[in-house]
């Protein structure tokens, strides 16, 4: 029985499923834009795929062309200045109660979505430490730079003369 090791998509996973139930994401769009369709589609898989919680955000006050009728539409109360967001469509990403990130400003693929919010997630610290960890395996101390720098100087030191390999086995094991 063999413990399986959790690939990076699942890790990924398990974040964004945990980032669903505490942040949420602003889109902003304008029917005039002809990349916000093809956004708003995107943002459809993205939800589906994740389960976040999306606020359609119009600069004009209008439904774009292929938008749900379910989808409920937001006016922009001065969001768009507050965050100095430049063009549509855009996406940011909230962490109640009172924190706003730009994701991106123009279109982005679900993966690249995907990818920016686990990185602003990171460096915002939105995360629990366990959850951090899994994303970035080298802050457990798998390996320090001082033990890379040690193991750089015994290979050195190996190479330099093949019978220290008979010194470190006795060390290690307590024969000195």
């Amino acid at each position: 029985n063999v413990p399986t090791i959790p690939t990076i998509m699942d890790i990924k996973k398990e974040i964004l499923k945990y980032l669903s139930k505490t942040t949420g994401l602003w889109f902003f769009y304008d029917t005039s834009c002809s990349f916000c369709t093809a956004q708003y589609e995107f943002l459809k898989d993205f939800k589906v795929d994740n389960n976040f919680k999306i606020f359609n955000i119009s600069m004009d006050g209008k439904r774009l062309p292929k938008m749900d009728n379910n989808e409920i539409i937001l006016p922009d109360k001065g969001q768009a200045v507050n965050l100095r967001l430049r063009i549509t469509p855009s996406i940011v990403l909230l962490a109640p109660p009172n924190n706003f990130y730009v994701v991106s400003q123009g279109l982005i693929t679900q993966s690249s979505l995907e990818s920016k919010i686990l990185l602003v997630a990171e460096q915002q610290n939105l995360l629990p430490k366990h959850l951090k960890d899994k994303l970035d395996p080298y802050s457990k101390g798998i390996i320090t730079p001082q033990q890379m720098k040690r193991m750089q100087q015994v290979e050195n030191e190996l190479n330099n003369d093949p019978t220290k390999i008979v010194d470190l086995i006795n060390k290690f094991f307590g024969n000195e």
